[in-house]
């Protein structure tokens, strides 16, 4: 006769009411992470998320095992195998806890915390059935001896139990618990060989809360120098600009770099992430840590479109602009060099992009990227290399992508329209461009009456004039008149900004073999033209 079960014992019910809790946790934790209602984001949701997943199929897997327990005779199948998952669990949970707690992600800790109950569910009762086979073999009683009493439905359910579940819910365990720990202890390692180079201070954002928000300034103080402030490509933490950063420093030039929120050192910050609140909050980070003014305003790709901002907001605090291999609406432009410019076209361009950054949001805090983000040929300084491949490896740096392109990697671009001026718009409609943007402002007032405002343009060579043979009829051939098309586009852009944003400017080009990457690859050619054309 079979034995009563032991799945309604107090571990079978705590086991059922923590399967309970990580179900829910799972759903709320996907829904605040798809949810874009304005809030202050702590952090990676998904993060969260997957730690309850794993925690969903530990505690399934207590419960099988409980379930598996009888007191006359014990079916559970390789035990000591469940012993060794089992200390795994509890090993890696120690580990997970530590890492998050070292970090001070308490939450995420706590949340690791509750593997150790399936953990210790799973391994008290598959000890119990080892040595319950020992107890069955010294008294001769075979332990199969009840499956022949059950129906075929039920040899057919234990056999998929037994094998199917058993084998995917460990090979399952053993991948997301290794990487999540893994995850959690190389950010731990990294949190404690690299700490931020400047300033955290709190800024808040529509009233809404406060968040940390990374600046940080070199170079002298007391000099009657402008200073300039630099805002980064699209993707990359401020390391990516500290070779310039250095370089117009050891010109006798103050100089400030930023994180936007969730890059590098910076906290995710707000949702929805304007560039109007970005702007804001790195006025208040200035402010903060006394930076006095004016700024000359210095974007490098994307971050051209901040600095053009952050002009046309705070008019009275800039001196200056320059731009750096910078082109708006980049999706935009290159659909155009196809001719491929029908909303269905763009739309579809935006939908993958968006996708693409969102699927890797959701699985960075498995630290999947660690080992792939590290192709930054040139790099300098050198020895800051591995910081900065460690802050593209954070939970948070995929998530501030998403959140920046914010569907469309078009919200710079959107932003400045509300500065647009009849003038340049009718000359950009003349000149029949797609697309259209204000010209600077006008500095204050002054007598004499001072020009408009100094502004520089940087062209990277290979962006608008990279050599190819174009005439192949294989596909490099094609991907060189893909890429020709597109610089063309990218040189006609750069030619418009240099005759409508300002009658004050200048226009340099990186010399040959300079790519994008010239604010590390040629600092001190791209200090040089700074510091001359600004003073």
């Amino acid at each position: 006769m079979r034995r009563k079960s032991t799945l309604l014992s107090i571990p079978g019910v705590t086991a059922l009411l923590f399967l309970v809790m990580h179900l829910v946790a799972i759903i709320v934790y996907s829904a605040k992470a798809t949810n874009a209602v304005d809030r202050i984001v702590p952090g990676n949701e998904y993060l969260n998320m997957w730690i309850n997943v794993v925690g969903f199929v530990v505690v399934l897997q207590a419960l099988f095992v409980v379930s598996r327990e009888y007191s006359a005779t014990r079916v559970l199948h390789s035990p000591i195998v469940w012993i060794a998952y089992s200390l795994f669990v509890v090993i890696c949970t120690i580990m997970v806890f530590a890492a998050y707690m070292s970090i001070k992600e308490y939450g995420t800790a706590v949340w690791a915390l509750t593997w150790l109950g399936g953990g210790l569910i799973c391994l008290i009762y598959s000890m119990r059935a080892r040595r319950g086979y020992f107890v069955d073999s010294i008294m001769d009683i075979p332990h199969h001896r009840l499956i022949a009493e059950k129906s075929a439905a039920d040899d057919l359910c234990c056999m998929l139990l037994d094998t199917v579940f058993f084998a995917v819910s460990l090979l399952f365990i053993f991948i997301f618990v290794f990487f999540l720990a893994f995850q959690g202890i190389w950010l731990a390692s990294d949190r404690h060989n690299y700490t931020a180079p400047g300033s955290l201070v709190d800024v808040s954002v529509n009233g809404t809360g406060s968040y940390a928000f990374h600046v940080h300034c070199v170079g002298p103080t007391d000099s009657d120098k402008p200073t300039y402030v630099i805002s980064n490509d699209e993707g990359n933490p401020l390391t990516t600009l500290v070779a310039l950063q250095s370089s117009l420093s050891n010109r006798n030039r103050r100089v400030c770099l930023y994180d936007r929120p969730g890059y590098g050192w910076s906290e995710p910050g707000y949702v929805v992430q304007t560039p109007a609140y970005v702007v804001h909050s790195l006025k208040q980070a200035l402010d903060s840590v006394k930076e006095k003014s004016p700024y000359i305003m210095l974007g490098y790709g994307a971050g051209g479109e901040y600095a053009q901002l952050f002009t046309h907001i705070y008019p009275t605090f800039v001196s200056g602009v320059g731009l750096i291999d910078s082109y708006p609406n980049k999706d935009f432009l290159y659909a155009y060099a196809m001719n491929e410019t029908s909303s269905d076209i763009y739309d579809d361009v935006t939908a993958s992009n968006s996708h693409y950054y969102q699927s890797r949001r959701v699985i960075s805090p498995l630290g999947w990227q660690r080992p792939i983000e590290n192709d930054f040929p040139g790099f300098q300084p050198s020895d800051r290399l591995t910081e900065h491949i460690s802050l593209h490896s954070t939970n948070n740096h995929w998530q501030a992508r998403y959140f920046e392109y914010d569907g469309c990697g078009c919200r710079g671009y959107q932003a400045l329209q509300s500065f647009r001026d009849q003038n340049t718009t009718t000359y950009l409609r003349i000149k029949d461009w797609p697309l259209t943007w204000p010209a600077l402002p006008k500095p204050l007032p002054a007598d004499p009456p001072s020009p408009d405002l100094p502004l520089l343009v940087v062209a990277a060579n290979q962006t608008i004039d990279h050599l190819c043979n174009a005439s192949a009829e294989d596909s490099e051939g094609y991907q060189c008149r893909v890429t020709q098309a597109q610089q063309n586009v990218l040189r006609r852009q750069r030619d418009l900004y240099v005759e409508t944003l300002s009658q004050n400017v200048r226009s340099v080009v990186c010399p040959d073999g300079c790519d994008h990457n010239l604010v590390y690859t040629s600092a001190d050619w791209l200090s040089n033209e700074i510091v001359k054309w600004f003073q």
